[in-house]
């Protein structure tokens, strides 16, 4: 059985002889998994053709468009991300408005709704909206940990001390609550994002 080749910086993180799959949102350490598994995942050329014509991009899709592409997706080990939306949003920042030297609370105003993909693309849904029901949750607070776990579900062993962040920045050495300097920044963040604060039991600042 022929393996397709893996394209640098636009691969599958699937493997269908061990049926697993992984995707995650934007800034959830995707890089990181994707990383770590690259080496590990596997299709046969035929697969890739039928995912490459359907979701060329494979990068932060979702669950759910990848089982209407591949059906039998569906009966795969499926995995994820989630994190604080809060916490999630100062890595955003971090990336695309400190840059540009965008004060922190502007960058927040920017963010005008969970539609608003142009601007902030992958923060136009909530988080939740990625993954299906059985699909298991690695909590970034705790990613080293239960992605270990998560990893060796679908037979991979690997130790906490060698998962290491391939993408950390600078504002990991401040705590993502002190960005939030306003009640209606706090409020603002919260009202958008209400869903993944409320599933995943994330606190209101």
């Amino acid at each position: 059985m022929e393996a397709a080749p893996l394209v640098k910086g636009q691969y599958y993180t699937i493997n269908t002889r061990d049926r697993w799959l992984f995707t995650s949102p934007p800034k959830t350490a995707t890089t990181t998994v994707r990383f770590t598994l690259k080496d590990k995942t596997f299709l046969t050329l035929d697969e890739y053709n039928i995912l490459n014509k359907a979701l060329p991009n494979p990068n932060h899709q979702t669950i759910y468009k990848f089982i209407t592409a591949f059906p039998e997706a569906s009966r795969f080990f499926k995995f994820g991300i989630v994190r604080n939306p809060y916490d999630r949003l100062v890595s955003l920042w971090w990336e695309r408005g400190k840059p540009s030297n965008i004060p922190f609370l502007i960058f927040v105003d920017s963010i005008k709704n969970t539609s608003d993909y142009d601007t902030h693309s992958g923060f136009n849904k909530y988080q939740s909206d990625w993954y299906t029901d059985d699909t298991e949750i690695i909590r970034f607070e705790n990613f080293a940990e239960e992605f270990c776990q998560v990893l060796s579900k679908i037979g991979i062993e690997k130790e906490v001390k060698d998962i290491r962040h391939t993408r950390r920045r600078g504002a990991k050495k401040k705590n993502f609550a002190e960005f939030y300097t306003s009640k209606r920044s706090k409020e603002y963040v919260y009202d958008l994002f209400k869903e993944d604060f409320l599933l995943y039991g994330y606190r209101k600042l």
